[in-house]
């Protein structure tokens, strides 16, 4: 069951059980798409005319697992690049392999 949950005023958290990461990407980028498809006019930003959304993704999994922070934490430093990179855009913490 995935839950999708306020995180900070304009942040949220979406929480994907037994998703890993080409999955998480696959629902991120729809998410994205569909916000942009309903076109909403964003008036104060300065580097798109509609809301978009900027989201990181970091994933974990029981051979290389990350504390709840710790996948927290990588996920909002995915935020930010993807927001230094321009916006409307998903980046992915990639794990070792």
């Amino acid at each position: 069951m995935s839950t999708y949950s306020p995180f900070i005023t304009h942040r949220f958290i979406c929480v994907l059980p037994g998703k890993d990461a080409n999955e998480a990407m696959n629902i991120a980028n729809c998410l994205r798409q569909a916000i942009l498809s309903l076109a909403i006019p964003h008036a104060y930003s300065s580097t798109h005319s509609h809301l978009t959304a900027s989201m990181g993704i970091a994933t974990t999994t029981p051979e290389q697992p990350l504390s709840p922070d710790d996948l927290l934490n990588k996920a909002d430093q995915q935020l930010y690049h993807a927001k230094r990179r321009g916006r409307n855009r998903i980046e992915i913490h990639e794990r070792p392999a």
